[in-house]
């Protein structure tokens, strides 16, 4: 035994032995990675201005949805699911949603492109 009652150390626990006058413990110490949930955001990739689309985090009851910058808009959020509306001044371009949910963040680009 080590001075420090750690006998044995690996990548997923040790064991700790105890020990005063001449009595011991020994309890193993088991770690596990606790798996993070993984969920999938599913909607288009191109949208037309002024057009409305939903987009949904697939495996999630629920998620904040935001928004980069002005060329599109949340118009309504349904636990995992939200709705977004291009923009109705002929903005076009690239554009990220974000979705948070269980404190990790899931993002997908949307390119803006005219209406015709």
């Amino acid at each position: 035994m080590q001075d420090n009652g750690l006998i044995e150390v690996g990548t997923t626990g040790g064991t700790l032995v105890v020990e005063y006058e001449g009595i011991s413990a020994t309890q193993t110490i088991i770690v596990e990675e606790v798996a993070k949930p993984s969920y999938v955001f599913v909607g288009n990739e191109k949208i037309r201005a002024t057009t409305k689309h939903k987009y949904e985090l697939v495996g999630a009851s629920a998620a904040e949805f935001s928004v980069s910058n002005n060329l599109i808009k949340i118009t309504k959020v349904d636990g995992n699911t939200c709705t977004i509306e291009a923009n109705d001044k002929n903005k076009l371009g690239k554009t990220t949603i974000t979705a948070i949910c269980d404190g990790i963040s899931y993002t997908k680009e949307i390119q803006v492109v005219s209406l015709w």
